[in-house]
């Protein structure tokens, strides 16, 4: 991922994504029960000063597929929440 392994700073109009099951693991601000798999981040901002948007994850680990949804207010995240794929 090209980004500090912060989610919260994941907040350009385009997409991350990772392979490697360590990476997953060790970023900060994701879903909780995320340890390891391979991801894709979208973020999708509806404030060109991206202080308000929705940050997409999808998550494919053995043979599980999740996505993960969450926005952003300003300075403050809500819980993501998780919906099954699979």
């Amino acid at each position: 991922m090209k980004f500090n392994s912060d989610l919260n700073s994941a907040i350009e109009m385009r997409f991350y994504h990772t392979t490697q099951s360590n990476v997953a693991n060790s970023l900060k601000n994701k879903p909780s029960s995320i340890q390891s798999g391979e991801m894709i981040i979208a973020w999708l901002p509806s404030s060109q000063d991206n202080l308000y948007g929705c940050q997409l994850l999808f998550l494919t680990e053995s043979t599980s597929q999740n996505a993960y949804m969450r926005h952003k207010i300003v300075n403050q995240w809500t819980a993501w929440q998780k919906f099954s794929l699979s």
